[in-house]
């Protein structure tokens, strides 16, 4: 991974929804989640709809995400009836990409990975968390100086 690409990456199978009962997909799937929560009105993340994940990461920096993305995909592999049955039922299911950036940064993805991503027939999300800079701290600090 280049100096210049995202840290910390995560990728992941996300099923949400309102009804979401997390010992049901566990079942549906025959996957153990990584996380896995039931619906909650006072949780900010998808107005509080139930959460059953299955991540792989975070990574440190140098690993590269075309080894979690052929990770996630040997792990779905054989349950597309299952993830198909669960998008019949309403159930936003999703493939999640986040990692860290300092700056200016890209995501690398090889074209076997871009397939790989393409063959689970599912929305790709990507989320970037900012790490604050050196210029973001100094003025954080000049305004806490008061």
């Amino acid at each position: 991974m280049n100096s210049q690409s995202w840290g910390q990456t995560r990728i992941g199978l996300l099923v949400t929804g309102a009804e979401l009962d997390p010992g049901e997909i566990t079942a549906g799937l025959q996957l153990a989640p990584t996380v896995a929560y039931a619906p909650e009105p006072t949780r900010e993340f998808r107005s509080g709809a139930g959460i059953w994940a299955l991540i792989d990461g975070p990574e440190p920096d140098g690993t590269h995400i075309a080894d979690q993305i052929a990770r996630l995909s040997q792990q779905l592999t054989g349950h597309d009836a299952a993830i198909n049955e669960l998008r019949k039922r309403n159930y936003r299911v999703e493939i999640l990409v986040t990692g860290w950036i300092e700056n200016r940064r890209y995501l690398d993805l090889d074209l076997e990975s871009l397939k790989q991503l393409h063959a689970f027939g599912l929305p790709v999300n990507f989320t970037v968390h900012r790490e604050p800079s050196a210029v973001d701290l100094f003025f954080d600090e000049m305004a806490n100086r008061g």
